[in-house]
Formats: structure tokens, sequence, C-alpha cells
């Protein structure tokens, strides 16, 4: 997934940028200075989209020869609306390991649900797991389909991750999903369709990366340059 930014002039107000459909960013990592960047709020929506929380986004910068290769590691959200107001991103080096956390999707009907002899308890959400960027899935699919009876469950060792490619941080016998009982207050919940935007879609998500201590303090520095900018404004 490739994905458009410009440079980014740090006495530029963020709310300026917002206005004009831009979101302010910031590229940083081991081998690389921060470099301040903008990129347009609906591109950043698709690429995250499809690119998930774990896989790599080719960053084109305005004026640079080359794709960069980076992992979104932090969303900055507005306190009012919960929309992004800025982006982190890590560029990786791609014959170095990196440690994230890749979200799990769970596809299928439990006949156990189906057939009201138990309900679904999703106990994981995301799994963490180490190695090459280019061997980083955007998600886990586990499908539930195969959970008949109550107390059934699916365990991480379950899931069929290539071990050969894939370091999973998890224990084997981690439950990832299960079957329980129903309560007599239980009742099936009626079902719901909500319309949302692209921003809302990724609002309450951020990629979480584990990052080396230098790669945290150049991070700290491109936010104090730019909280100095603003201040000088």
């Amino acid at each position: 997934m490739e994905l458009s930014a410009q440079t980014r002039d740090l006495k530029t107000k963020t709310q300026e940028l917002l206005s004009k459909g831009l979101l302010p960013a910031v590229v940083f990592g081991k081998e690389t200075k921060p470099t301040p960047v903008a990129i347009k709020q609906l591109d950043f929506f698709k690429a995250f989209r499809e690119a998930g929380e774990a896989s790599i986004i080719d960053l084109k910068i305005e004026g640079e020869k080359g794709l960069r290769p980076v992992l979104v590691a932090e969303i900055q959200r507005s306190p009012l609306n919960s929309s992004p107001i800025h982006i982190g991103f890590h560029q990786i080096v791609l014959k170095e390991k990196v440690t994230v956390h890749v979200p799990i999707v769970f596809v299928g009907e439990a006949p156990a649900v189906k057939n009201s002899l138990g309900v679904l308890l999703e106990l994981l959400n995301e799994i963490e797991v180490e190695a090459f960027p280019r061997d980083l899935p955007n998600h886990f699919t586990v499908d539930i389909s195969g959970l008949t009876e109550v107390n059934q469950g699916i365990h991480v060792k379950d899931l069929g991750i290539d071990a050969s490619k894939i370091e999973v941080k998890a224990s084997p016998e981690e439950l990832v999903a299960k079957i329980d009982y129903l309560t007599k207050e239980e009742e099936p919940a009626p079902e719901a369709a909500a319309a949302t935007t692209e921003a809302e879609a990724i609002a309450g998500v951020e990629a979480t990366k584990e990052l080396t201590p230098e790669e945290k303090a150049k991070r700290e520095e491109a936010k104090k340059a730019e909280k100095k900018a603003e201040e000088k404004k």
C-alpha cells in the first residue's frame, strides 16, 4: 500500500491543515531524523483501512526519491470528537524484525450460539507477534463456525500461524474465543446498523508498536519541535 505525503512547515497550525483536508504527521525511526509531513485525510483513511495496524505502508514524500517503509505507530485524536488530528509513522528497517499487535477478525457463525446453547466470548482482539516487516499480516482470521458446544473454545495454537516466519508472544494455550453458558438475564441483542465515516472507523484505533529508546526519543523530539513552533505563532 502506497501513500503520498508532502513536506510540512512546522509554522503551519494544525487546525489550518485539518481545514484543508490534510493530516499533520511525523516520520521517525532508528536510522532517520524526524521528518514533519502532511497527508490527505481521505488517502490516509483508505491506506490505513487496507493495510491494517501491522502491515507496511510505503510512504512517498514529495521531493524524495524512493519510498519509505513505515508502520502507523500512533494516532492522536481530538478530545472533542475523537477524529484523528496527528499521525506518527515509524520508519522501519526491512531486514530487522519488529514487534507489533496484529488484530483478530472473527468470521462465521457458531452453531452453539445459533441454537441458543450458549454465548460467544471473544477473549482476544489482537495478538502480539514478532516478524520481519514483509511477513506481517494485517490481521488474523478466526473461524468460529466449528464451535458447537458450551465450553468449546479456540486457542492461539489453533490459528495456524506460520511459526517459521512469525513468533507469537502469547501462550499457545491462551483462549481466543469460547462458548459460555447463557444466563437467565441474557437476551438476544437487537441487530443495529450504523453508518460511520472512514474517520470514525479508525477513531478508536491506535497501532501499537514496540519502539527502541532511541526511536521513542526521536518521536518525543519531533513532538517538542512542533509544540515550540506552535508557541511561537
